[in-house]
């Protein structure tokens, strides 16, 4: 009985009525977009330019020169 009621009321529903066509715009734009974030931020977080960054060559520069502080957290 319930079944044929809310089969009932699913036949007689519409979505792609006038009334929610800018709804269903709007869901589509902010869908895509939120896509279009996705595939940026996975690219982003994939690539890697070749060497080191200028933060690693000055690091690797200051502990050869001897003017690198090294924080160990060791407790003896």
């Amino acid at each position: 009985m319930f079944c044929q009621w809310v089969t009932a009321v699913a036949a007689k529903t519409t979505m792609l009525g006038a009334d929610f066509q800018n709804e269903q715009r709007l869901m589509v734009v902010a869908s895509g977009a939120a896509l279009l974030v996705l595939l940026v931020l996975t690219a982003l977080s994939v690539y890697k330019p070749q060497g080191m960054t200028r933060y690693g060559q000055r690091k690797q520069y200051e502990l050869q020169q001897g003017t690198g502080v090294l924080h160990l957290d060791a407790q003896e």
